[in-house]
């Protein structure tokens, strides 16, 4: 039996981070997660553009056409990992997190999606007043809001009927708007019915107006400097990432933003920086560069890891994401000739399982385990029912099919439903989750119910 190593000790472990994009609510076409949302109210979300992944085809096309123009900007936690060969130092708190570079404790600018109504009634007010908010009638003034699950509180209240990753959306959104969007941060708004982008940098954070009209109180104080970028003007990678249909999010485009501000004073983007010290190949990351994905994709949701070098990964994580994790993760992969047409995989391996052994997962200290596999052509994150993978053969493929990647790819949870076999012949039934990573913190949730569900419907 294959027996692990132990990462080292929390107080051993050097941490990374950066910001995380909240969520701004749930959307997907599938029918599996039809199936699991079935009598769950979700939150809102403005509308996709027309031109974004309106059916499987058009989605399947774009997603082959666009596949070689990603191979120099696969994923934000790349290109960090470009600029810092090793971790970047970070100062905690309870609820915060500042990324600092070198000896520098000044925090990293953010760019935000902060958009202005579902049918842009908002644009006109927001860049006449200077301000950037999301609407939300009938919350009170959050400037007294302490921390997270202050806020869930504040959630749940004005929303008792919700499901829980409903909440969970509303939650990220405001939080963020509440705590993390600061002043100097740059803000982006594509104006609806015009090929134009609004842009403009955040003067003063959260703050609640007096206004007879109630979505228009949570703010933030925005300059804006340009209303007249062209949208071509932008490359096709960040054109992507401006085109998410969440209310509000941080932009995870490579560079985004210094391509962001370059756009605003100069009408032009620059598009990706080129840098020396990449990884040697496009379709795999080392394991620290996968860790590093992991970390980022969660930023400030992550209160301490352990040493990203070890596998697996420890995190202790802030509610409503479980408090003690372990992830195994691996990089998903469609080598040439590799596997049937249209499937990923993933190679099982633990530490110190030699070939002809049999590994299994370590269960110990009551953390929650993840395997997770990473495809960092299309910056998708798979999550399978961990559980049911144990004395499995070295080097052992898990696999997900292309459609499910293609669906977190598009933004969406893409949920896929595998029968699996056990050793001793019984059919077992698996939900696999995938997520792009905005939406990270819901397929975890989601994995979490998920694997609930499967435990209580086996019988005893």
């Amino acid at each position: 039996m294959a027996r692990h190593v132990r990462p080292p000790s929390r107080s051993s472990a050097t941490p990374s981070r950066a910001s995380k994009p909240p969520t701004c609510g749930q959307t997907s076409s599938s029918d599996a997660e039809k199936s699991y949302n079935a009598g769950r109210t979700t939150s809102p979300s403005d509308d996709r553009p027309g031109y974004l992944f309106k059916n499987y085809w058009y989605s399947l096309y774009s997603f082959i056409s666009l596949h070689m123009a990603r191979i120099s900007c696969r994923t934000a936690a790349m290109t960090a990992l470009q600029h810092h060969q090793t971790p970047c130092p970070v100062h905690h708190s309870a609820e915060t997190c500042v990324l600092t570079q070198g000896s520098s404790s000044a925090p990293v600018p953010a760019a935000w999606l902060i958009r202005a109504g579902k049918h842009g009634e908002r644009e006109e007010f927001a860049l006449g007043q200077g301000l950037a908010f999301g609407g939300w009638d009938g919350l009170p003034n959050l400037s007294g809001v302490s921390g997270r699950a202050a806020m869930e509180d504040v959630v749940r209240r004005m929303l008792p009927n919700n499901s829980k990753m409903s909440v969970a959306s509303y939650v990220s959104q405001l939080w963020a708007l509440r705590s993390e969007v600061r002043a100097g941060d740059l803000v982006v708004l594509p104006l609806k019915g015009t090929r134009l982008i609004a842009l403009g940098v955040v003067t003063r954070g959260y703050w609640h107006r007096d206004d007879p009209e109630p979505d228009r109180r949570h703010v933030i104080s925005v300059d804006w400097r340009r209303t007249d970028v062209p949208w071509m003007a932008a490359n096709e990678d960040l054109r992507r990432s401006l085109s998410s249909p969440r209310t509000i999010c941080s932009i995870k485009c490579a560079d985004g933003t210094q391509r962001l501000h370059h756009l605003m004073t100069e009408s032009r983007d620059p598009g990706i920086r080129e840098h020396a010290a990449g990884p040697t190949t496009c379709s795999r990351l080392r394991l620290r560069e996968l860790h590093a994905a992991f970390v980022t994709a969660l930023g400030a949701r992550v209160v301490w890891h352990s040493d990203p070098e070890v596998k697996p990964f420890e995190l202790d994580l802030l509610s409503p994401l479980p408090s003690h994790a372990r992830v195994y993760m691996y990089n998903a992969t469609r080598p040439p000739g590799g596997r049937p047409a249209g499937e990923y995989k993933i190679q099982l391996i633990v530490p110190d399982q030699s070939p002809g052994e049999r590994g299994s997962f370590d269960n110990s200290d009551d953390r929650h385990v993840f395997l997770v596999g990473y495809a960092v052509g299309e910056g998708v994150f798979v999550l399978w029912d961990a559980g049911i993978y144990r004395e499995f053969s070295y080097s052992r493929n898990v696999q997900v099919k292309s459609n499910t990647i293609l669906a977190a790819f598009a933004g969406e949870i893409g949920l896929q439903e595998r029968m699996l076999r056990s050793r001793r012949g019984v059919t077992v039934r698996e939900m696999v989750v995938a997520a792009n990573a905005d939406r990270l913190d819901e397929a975890i949730e989601m994995r979490l119910d998920l694997t609930l569900k499967r435990l209580l419907d086996e019988p005893d």
